[in-house]
């Protein structure tokens, strides 16, 4: 048996309630249940298990932690030869997880099945560093990435929401 929950509605909120409804194929609960993990995946409060792959005395390793993604970029280097992706992970244990991988920038032509010059295939070069806080970050990534790591801190989302 399942157990029940009441929720009240505001008379002003009874027709998206009852478009919801209908939405469902008649499964109010459903819905709801639905729309409540979407909520909670963009607030950022969902947790699970990461693995991402580094790159340790030439060869690479995988490694795995709990935590959630908050924030991610992509960033050419200053000279545009290369790419920088970073994720940015809240540990389960408060911390910050910045995983990120340099790669050749490549163009539309050099997508095909590369090699590098010695017959080899390129691999990209990657790393994690483990942060003790969010400010601990600033100047260790992208400021821009830094200025999202930071929304996300003070509303628990990278979403800006719009009033218009």
């Amino acid at each position: 048996m399942m157990p029940n929950k009441t929720i009240y509605v505001a008379d002003a909120e009874l027709p998206l309630y009852e478009k919801a409804q209908a939405l469902a194929g008649g499964n109010l609960s459903a819905a709801i249940a639905t729309a409540l993990k979407r909520f909670v995946s963009e607030s950022g409060e969902e947790s699970g298990e990461i693995v991402v792959t580094v790159t340790e005395e030439g060869a690479q390793a995988k490694k795995r932690f709990r935590g959630q993604l908050i924030v991610e970029q992509r960033v050419r280097t200053p000279d545009g030869a290369q790419t920088v992706s970073y994720r940015v992970y809240r540990t389960e244990k408060g911390r910050y997880a910045v995983w990120s991988k340099t790669g050749p920038t490549w163009s539309g032509s050099q997508w095909q099945w590369l090699t590098d010059w010695q017959g080899e295939w390129w691999r990209a070069e990657s790393r994690l560093d483990v942060y003790e806080s969010l400010e601990d970050l600033q100047g260790n990534i992208p400021d821009a990435l830094y200025t999202k790591a930071l929304r996300w801190a003070q509303t628990g989302s990278v979403i800006e929401d719009l009033d218009i």
